[in-house]
């Protein structure tokens, strides 16, 4: 009898350190529920029915799920690089523009861009910057200056202009009265650099905005030393968006710098500015030009030649000489007539 009551108490004894050792160990213990519910003084709290607006809240989250899944599963598609319109292209934009946008007399000076009349080298003739670099190549090579060779690129606020604002007149009207203005800056500002510089213009717009600046620039050689050339270039102001007001770049083939010098305006340019507070350099992308946007360019390069556009100093000058020589014997004629200036 008392061995028995022995081995239960043993039992006992071990089946609580057992338990307690569960508890020690942080092991799950079962513990009966059974009509715990039918003690409270409450009934179970009831499921949530979400209402219909609920409903289409959870609709929408999965579909947002769904489609951030499928656009993370397919693979990303290469953004496609911009290319500038060749001649051809160029040409069908421009008519494109003067049957939209245009007027009567837009297609009369339509005439003037066709690829039989690139000998006249109209501004706004795609084919004539081509025909027109080449004058400047052989007049250069005949030449051959002893002197280092340099590309510059000229900006300058006071050059900038809000077209939006200018109707048609005072664009045909505005270089007439404002080229001598701004060859006027940069030969002084060159004072003893011998240059050759061509009249460029471009749409430039910050990310963003749709407002848009017609910007006047200047390419061109730089005949001198690269420190007389630096020097010459800190003169300038910075352009739209901050950009460098100049910039250079030494020739290492001088054919391809003088069809991007003679080359016409075929896109615009968005002007990304480095953050505040972080330093970098201003960006600037390429885009696609409008159909009134190239009508602008028409209305301002009216009844001007690419040698009109051009200017020089010293050696740059005998070099444009030489050059309206060989685009004289291929068709070009001097302008005659009488320009038209605005009364101020």
């Amino acid at each position: 009898m008392n061995n028995e009551k022995r081995s239960r108490n043993a039992d006992h004894e071990n089946a609580e350190g057992k338990h307690q050792e569960d508890i020690n160990e942080k092991k799950w213990v079962i513990v009966p529920t059974w009509g715990l519910f039918d003690q409270l003084p409450f009934p179970p709290p009831k499921r949530h029915r979400p209402d219909k607006h609920e409903r289409a809240q959870l609709r929408w989250e999965k579909e947002e799920e769904e489609l951030l899944l499928k656009a993370q599963s397919r693979p990303k598609r290469a953004k496609p690089k911009f290319r500038v319109p060749t001649e051809s292209e160029q040409f069908a934009f421009l008519k494109d523009a003067v049957s939209r946008h245009g007027q009567r007399r837009h297609r009369r000076e339509l005439r003037e861009c066709a690829r039989g009349r690139r000998s006249k080298l109209a501004a706004s003739n795609p084919w004539a910057g081509a025909l027109w670099a080449r004058c400047l190549n052989a007049a250069v090579t005949e030449i051959e200056p002893p002197l280092d060779e340099f590309k510059v690129t000229i900006f300058d606020r006071q050059f900038d202009l809000d077209y939006r604002w200018m109707d048609e007149q005072e664009l045909r009207s505005h270089l007439a009265a404002n080229l001598p203005i701004y060859s006027g800056v940069v030969r002084k500002r060159f004072r003893g650099v011998p240059f050759l510089l061509q009249l460029d213009a471009a749409f430039h717009r910050l990310p963003g905005h749709d407002k848009s600046l017609l910007c006047l620039h200047w390419h061109g050689l730089a005949f001198a030393p690269e420190k007389k050339v630096a020097m010459a270039l800190k003169q300038f102001p910075s352009g739209f968006g901050g950009a460098r007001g100049g910039q250079k770049k030494r020739v290492y083939y001088r054919e391809g710098a003088l069809a991007y010098i003679a080359k016409d305006t075929r896109c615009g340019y968005v002007t990304i500015k480095p953050r505040s507070g972080e330093a970098g350099t201003t960006i600037h992308r390429r885009e696609h030009l409008h159909g009134p946007q190239r009508l602008v360019l028409m209305n301002l390069f009216y009844d001007w030649a690419k040698p009109d556009l051009c200017i020089g100093s010293g050696l740059g000058s005998a070099v444009l000489k030489r050059a309206k020589q060989f685009a004289a014997a291929r068709g070009y004629q001097p302008y005659d007539g009488k320009r038209l200036i605005p009364d101020r």
